[in-house]
């Protein structure tokens, strides 16, 4: 009888209630959420692990958790990757792709970049943040810009922000694929069939720097386009930056020698770009940004 009776203290409802509004980590997010008894005692073992949590050195965490209320007004959890290095890590071999061929130029993600002084930008990274959770509502962009602009940068943030709520994302340097490629073209087919199939395959596909150099017609037809039409066919985020107008580029792209009859080609590759593409954002040589 006594250990029935010690059982029913220790599970006390009004008990567990009252220790989760006592717990000092969660108390600002009742008050923010206006979390009442029955939810808490309803998510008890969601508070509860979440208070537990907070007890770990944030420096050896992968995850951080938040709470908030859906479009019902139900209480929900938000996982994201801890910004650490123990997140940094995890994020980097479970979300960031293709880092063989390039990485983000930046740690910094987009949602801690401070870029009020970039209208487009600033209006770009709200639509993101605004609709992570639902990427299908995202459409991709072009975004112009010298190398002393902010595009890089931009662009980086971008992939991290993606990859730390757990979507696949790449940064792609076109250069750096277009050298990775020619090194794969003395290597058994699956692998550079492969290297295909991730940039297709990935969440969302940042590809940069296009127009710092001149490519050859192989590599614009059997990489570029193959990847940018599949994207489009499977419904994929991309992003694309460049150094110059796609029409300065356009007349500009090509090794001297191919540029000949390839009119055909090259109108599809600009197509296929503006369709992955629909919007583009020219951005100003000066960076001011935090």
């Amino acid at each position: 009888m006594n250990q029935w009776n010690n059982w029913k203290e220790q599970y006390n409802p009004i008990k567990l209630v009252q220790g989760l509004k006592n717990n000092v980590y969660l108390q600002p997010i009742i008050q923010k959420l206006e979390i009442t008894d029955q939810e808490l005692l309803t998510h008890y073992t969601m508070f509860s692990k979440y208070c537990e949590d907070q007890k770990v050195n944030s420096q050896d965490r992968i995850f951080d958790k938040s709470f908030k209320r859906n479009d019902n007004n139900q209480l929900v959890e938000i996982l994201t990757i801890a910004k650490t290095t123990a997140g940094k890590e995890f994020m980097y071999q479970n979300y960031i792709k293709n880092t063989q061929i390039s990485k983000p130029i930046i740690e910094q993600s987009l949602d801690k970049l401070e870029i009020d002084s970039y209208y487009d930008l600033s209006e770009l990274k709200k639509q993101i943040i605004r609709n992570i959770n639902n990427i299908s509502k995202l459409e991709g962009y072009a975004i112009e810009g010298q190398a002393t602009s902010i595009r890089r940068e931009f662009l980086s943030s971008i992939v991290n922000y993606f990859a730390l709520n757990q979507i696949s994302a790449s940064y792609i340097d076109l250069n750096y694929l277009d050298d990775k490629v020619k090194n794969l073209l003395n290597s058994p087919t699956d692998d550079l069939s492969a290297l295909i199939d991730s940039l297709i395959d990935v969440d969302v596909l940042v590809i940069d720097e296009l127009g710092f150099k001149k490519y050859s017609k192989w590599f614009l037809e059997t990489i570029f386009i193959k990847v940018l039409d599949q994207r489009i066919q499977n419904n994929k985020l991309t992003y694309i930056g460049s150094y110059y107008s796609f029409f300065e580029i356009k007349n500009n792209i090509l090794i001297k020698n191919e540029a000949e009859d390839s009119k055909f080609w090259l109108d599809r590759l600009f197509m296929l770009i503006r369709q992955n593409c629909h919007n583009q954002i020219h951005v100003s040589k000066e960076k001011s940004w935090k």
